[in-house]
């Protein structure tokens, strides 16, 4: 029978490092022994004088340390690199039954053989061949010549050009060459430029994108694993720094948005041991607006909202209002003859909810949806907490804090005060909190100067990044608490899990190797802001490419997604708002960056007069 051949390191599984050598220094810290690194390094090489491979033994016979202390240092090297171990899933799936590894390590057989069992690759004991139990490499070809005495090899797949091509092919084997592992990506060599804890970081990065399954889009996985894992990991670190610093105890993230948030939250406060709660809040614009309503002066910033034109039917939507009964009062105020759906001026609109009996029409509506609202809340706890006056947070994407102003309107009505809760934000701008108080922005905010990231308009490409597995909510719709979801579009759930999964992936890679570095922190130098920057103002092609066929709706109640990034004209450069959600993207899909790139130029220049004058 034909079997395949696979290298093991670097191409069945990696390190969660960029060099081997960084577990020497991992352990040099660890047991507070220094320059056992430089000794471990020198040792091997000393121990591969005049043999053709070495072994772990051999290394550590080589150290001039007490055989008690090299005894503990072999057993921790052996430890660290068991949990500095990973597979890489895109050549781990492709693995046969039947198939043999061959592969040039000091490393003992026992503990190869036990990685394998840990990490569920399906190689057999006896289809391994490893050098340090032969003493014969793939380098000098006999370690392959060893192995086809008793198998017949289809083809070989490995990292290295010489060992895993070249002396392959010169055995006449088929070769193969896996070059994902090698290769760094823009990312992670902007990581590398950040110290010993970014080139830490960078090793993180690798692992993710290693941790691809053959079922996703490997450029798509790409930019969720290490530009936009990284941003929502500093984000959420950052969260959990600022609430026990504010002795909140309890934090509710606020979906959809938040529901990414909320999985990488729980998982660095479980990781952490921290005294902190977090709760997954179904909530929306449509849910809570309508219940918080207080003032229609407060209330009109939500109800004629973008997206424009605007008409009798999305007023109705917003407000949970019969249309039916908006068009009555139209008839009445001299307004006959509007369809449901025509798009009306802001002017008209202005004038319909600014009446009486509109106002009328949506304080009842109000009132009839706070009890159920109100069951929820009590479902989840947050009653409780706005009764006993306990600290909590809010979570979300942010901007206007619009949901957080509606929660305190609903906090008021039954008989709370909404004082001891905050809201935290990726963003805050106009927003409802006019001291910055309550509400606090973590990339931008209105009322910091010290902004980490000045001008942000990008407010729909992180909503993007931030989908949830789930359709809009609705309402609460009865006593029991009972949350109604809209409807998703088709594939959107699967498309969106696998978004969460290359997410998650760099979290879980990032909290396995916190243990071992404990100083590691995502929100270092605040280095994971420049590649979102990078990714939002100049994509690549291909990153726009991976995203392309994801779509994105700006209104609340619509199950209606449009395409995030969109084909458009050049006269559509001239129009106030370019087509699509991400400007940049569809500029650069439709070939027409360079023309966009310039008519920034010239919109800043020309704001940049106004100020001056």
């Amino acid at each position: 029978m034909k079997v395949n051949s696979w290298d093991l390191w670097d191409t069945l599984i990696s390190r969660r490092t960029l060099s081997p050598k960084e577990v020497f220094y991992i352990i040099e810290k660890k047991v507070k022994l220094p320059g056992f690194a430089k000794d471990r390094i020198d040792a091997e090489l000393a121990s591969r004088v005049g043999v053709e491979e070495t072994t772990l033994e051999r290394i550590y016979d080589h150290l001039d340390y007490p055989e008690d202390v090299k005894s503990k240092l072999k057993e921790l090297e052996l430890k660290i690199e068991e949990e500095l171990t990973y597979p890489i899933i895109q050549t781990v799936n492709k693995v046969r039954p039947n198939d043999i590894i061959i592969s040039d390590m000091y490393l003992p057989r026992d503990f190869v053989v036990e990685i394998l069992r840990k990490l569920n690759i399906p190689i057999q004991e006896k289809n391994i061949f490893i050098s340090s139990e032969t003493l014969l490499t793939k380098r000098s070809c006999k370690l392959y010549e060893k192995a086809m005495e008793t198998r017949d090899i289809l083809q070989h797949t490995g990292d290295n050009v010489v060992s895993d091509i070249k002396m392959a092919q010169k055995a006449g084997i088929s070769a193969k060459e896996f070059t994902a592992s090698k290769r760094l990506t823009p990312v992670e060599k902007h990581w590398t430029k950040r110290g010993e804890l970014g080139i830490a970081l960078a090793g993180v990065l690798r692992a993710a994108r290693l941790s691809c399954p053959l079922s996703a889009d490997p450029c798509r996985w790409e930019i969720y694993s290490q530009t936009v894992a990284p941003l929502l990991i500093s984000f959420c670190e950052n969260l959990i720094k600022q609430s026990l610093n504010r002795g909140i105890r309890k934090l509710y993230f606020l979906s959809r948005d938040g529901q990414i948030l909320y999985k990488i939250c729980k998982s660095l406060i479980d990781q952490q041991y921290i005294d902190i709660e977090a709760v997954y809040l179904y909530a929306s614009r449509q849910a809570l607006h309508t219940p918080g309503f207080s003032h229609i002066e407060t209330a009109k910033s939500w109800i004629l909202d973008k997206p424009h034109p605007l008409s009798i039917r999305t007023v109705a939507n917003r407000t949970s209002t019969p249309a039916k009964e908006i068009l009555n009062i139209l008839t009445t105020k001299n307004f006959a003859g509007i369809g449901i759906d025509d798009s009306l001026p802001l002017d008209t609109l202005e004038k319909i909810i600014a009446s009486p009996d509109f106002i009328q029409l949506i304080r009842k509506s109000s009132s009839s949806l706070l009890p159920s609202c109100k069951s929820y809340f009590e479902s989840v706890g947050l009653l409780d907490d706005w009764k006993s006056g306990t600290k909590i947070g809010y979570v979300d994407i942010g901007w206007r804090c619009r949901i957080q102003a509606s929660l305190d309107s609903i906090c008021r009505k039954l008989g709370c005060d909404p004082d001891n809760s905050f809201g935290f934000y990726f963003g805050v701008h106009n927003s409802a909190y006019k001291n910055g108080s309550r509400a606090f922005g973590y990339l931008q905010d209105q009322f910091n100067t010290h902004c980490l990231y000045k001008d942000f308009q990008h407010f729909d490409l992180l909503e993007f990044f931030m989908r949830a597995t789930h359709g809009p909510v609705l309402s609460y719709k009865s006593m029991d608490g009972i949350v109604e979801i809209g409807p998703t579009p088709t594939g959107y759930i699967d498309e969106i899990a696998l978004d969460h999964q290359a997410i998650l992936s760099t979290l879980e890679h990032y909290i396995s190797h916190r243990k071992l570095i404990t100083k590691l922190c995502f929100s270092h130098e605040n280095a994971s802001i420049h590649p979102f920057r990078r990714l939002a103002n100049n994509p690549k092609r291909q990153e726009v490419d991976a995203l392309s066929y994801g779509t994105h709706s700006s209104e609340q109640h619509s199950g209606h997604e449009e395409l995030f990034v969109c084909k458009i004209r050049i006269c559509d450069l001239f129009k106030k708002n370019v087509p699509g959600y991400w400007p940049e993207g569809s500029a650069k899909l439709s070939k027409l960056y360079l023309m966009y790139f310039f008519r920034k130029l010239i919109a800043r220049f020309v704001k940049w007069i106004r100020k001056t004058l």
